[in-house]
């Protein structure tokens, strides 16, 4: 049976118990994204079955029709640093990285959907992996947990409420509210001079 030993466990932006509010996120972001495939791909794909693939233009066009005026005012950043070389270079390489994520298979997208979103099974203990039911208890190693102030896909009631589900003692805790939103937190210009120094130190302190 596989065993991992955890020295040190560092969560951004994960919640791990979602019920009724996660669930109810979910289905806002499932609106957002028939909403916009049905305006995109007329008629909409019929993705959400076991046998079909969540295309990554679906998924992309979901994150875009939560927040549609950032799609223009993208813009409107680059015009205003358009002779910043730097800038230029980090927003094309953002663009590849936002535009192009991976395809899903619909049976693994359905199963995500209906074990940890409807039934909760992680925060509950019924999760299953590997054939082995994993608890949330067994994690008794110091933990980081960092969420964002803007962060409309995990809130950062959910990212601090993991700590009543693990194994490790309050003290061993540190919670810290960061400025950004959800992908804010690792690439936010604000994240990685404030908050991220702190997460450094954190790592670094057994070293």
């Amino acid at each position: 049976m596989l065993r991992l030993a955890l020295c040190d466990l560092l969560r951004l932006a994960a919640g791990i118990e979602l019920g009724a509010e996660g669930f109810r996120l979910y289905q806002d972001n499932l609106r957002y994204l028939a909403e916009a495939v049905e305006i995109t791909f007329p008629p909409p794909p019929e993705w959400a079955t076991a046998n079909r693939i969540l295309l990554d233009l679906d998924i992309v066009a979901g994150w875009k029709s939560m927040h549609p005026e950032k799609q223009y005012e993208k813009y409107l950043d680059l015009y205003e640093h358009i002779e910043e070389k730097n800038y230029i270079e980090r927003t094309e390489t953002f663009e590849r990285w936002y535009e192009n994520p991976i395809n899903l298979p619909g049976a693994f997208y359905l199963q995500v959907v209906q074990q940890l979103f409807k039934e909760d099974r992680l925060a509950r203990g019924e999760f299953v992996g590997l054939d082995r039911r994993l608890s949330l208890k067994d994690i008794t190693c110091p933990v980081y947990l960092m969420a964002g102030d803007a962060d409309d896909i995990t809130p950062k009631e959910q990212v601090f409420d993991a700590e009543k589900y693990l194994g490790a003692r309050k003290e061993q805790i540190v919670e810290t509210l960061a400025p950004g939103g959800h992908i804010g937190l690792f690439m936010g210009t604000k994240t990685l001079a404030q908050s991220w120094p702190s997460i450094a130190k954190w790592i670094g302190r057994l070293v």
